[in-house]
């Protein structure tokens, strides 16, 4: 048997091509990517503002408006709340000092049970605090 008919049996038996005959190249097939999956919820709407596209700019501007209202309404009330406190507190116009038997001394001055100092009268001393009445309204002021 001549070499090359021997080399073609050969080269068939290891499932090889035979010697001498030219194969194409092969090339790799690009890997091919999976998408990530997409849930239901996203989204890839991106407004450019938070108004509601169902209102009309007239009733948006009235809504807002309304608000700033509200907010500066608010701000009044609780300027004034602080105001009253700041007015009413009687304990705030007070300052106790000390107590000396049945005296007790506020704002440098010594005073007794029944007195008024600047608008709140002494209702009781005790050993470190008093019970005041300023306006109607009864505190206990407690020495420090």
């Amino acid at each position: 048997m001549p070499a090359e008919v021997r080399a073609v049996m050969t080269a068939a038996l290891k499932g090889e091509p035979p010697p001498g005959i030219l194969q194409p190249a092969v090339i790799p097939a690009p890997e091919r990517t999976k998408p990530a999956p997409t849930s239901a919820a996203a989204s890839y709407f991106a407004p450019a503002s938070k108004r509601d596209p169902t209102v009309t700019p007239r009733e948006y501007g009235k809504i807002r408006e309304e608000e700033e209202r509200a907010r500066a309404a608010e701000k009044q009330q609780r300027l004034e709340m602080l105001k009253r406190q700041r007015e009413t507190s009687g304990e705030n116009r007070i300052k106790l000092q000390g107590i000396v038997g049945s005296n007790v001394i506020i704002n440098g001055e010594m005073y007794s049970v029944g007195n008024t100092v600047q608008g709140v009268r002494i209702l009781k001393i005790g050993s470190n605090y008093i019970i005041g009445e300023h306006k109607g309204i009864r505190f206990k002021k407690v020495m420090r």
